[in-house]
């Protein structure tokens, strides 16, 4: 079986001389070895759009349309606080993604990112699902505990009673009009 040639790599090789990971990273990224990001040329360019202030490093570079900072790095493009992260404290481990705790899409201080799972990112967020899921009350205010909700299939939480009501006056309803 062929290795990939990436140094120090001991994975299968499935195309263009590289594993599945090396040959992924090429096509997305630009490069193989993550050495090839940090060259002086590329750290240089990324601290001069830096302004470190006493809360967060705010990048004044060029952002994408979510606001997120962007630099292009061997002819493709990098979030910056992605870059941040893999310069200043290591590698973002697999299956991880960059978590802004200052919740500042700009910022590159790497003691307010962290490495999170997407679904804890998402639930710090102020999207819809991560403000619903923080709820402990419905809006008529039962709890919102396990024993008093049910899961939908698409993961939304209803209030037992709440249902049981609405299936009540349903039932009225329908009654009152087979009368008429």
């Amino acid at each position: 079986m062929r290795k990939c040639t990436v140094p120090h790599c001991t994975k299968a090789h499935i195309a263009r001389g590289y594993c599945h990971t090396h040959y992924s990273r090429n096509k997305k990224y630009g490069y193989v070895d993550t050495a090839e990001i940090y060259d002086a040329k590329a750290v240089a360019r990324f601290w001069r759009r830096v302004a470190i202030t006493d809360r967060c490093w705010t990048w004044t570079g060029t952002t994408v349309p979510a606001g997120y900072g962007r630099l292009i790095i061997n002819k493709k493009v990098t979030l910056v606080h992605r870059y941040s992260y893999e310069l200043n404290v290591g590698p973002i481990p697999k299956g991880l993604t960059i978590d802004h705790l200052c919740r500042t899409k700009n910022c590159v201080n790497p003691d307010h990112l962290e490495a999170v799972t997407s679904r804890v990112n998402t639930l710090r967020s102020n999207n819809p699902a991560a403000i619903n899921r923080r709820k402990t009350h419905c809006i008529q205010g039962h709890a919102l505990t396990k024993e008093n909700t049910y899961s939908s299939m698409k993961n939304a939480r209803q209030c037992k009673p709440c249902v049981r009501s609405a299936a009540r006056r349903r039932a009225l309803l329908s009654k009152e009009l087979e009368r008429a």
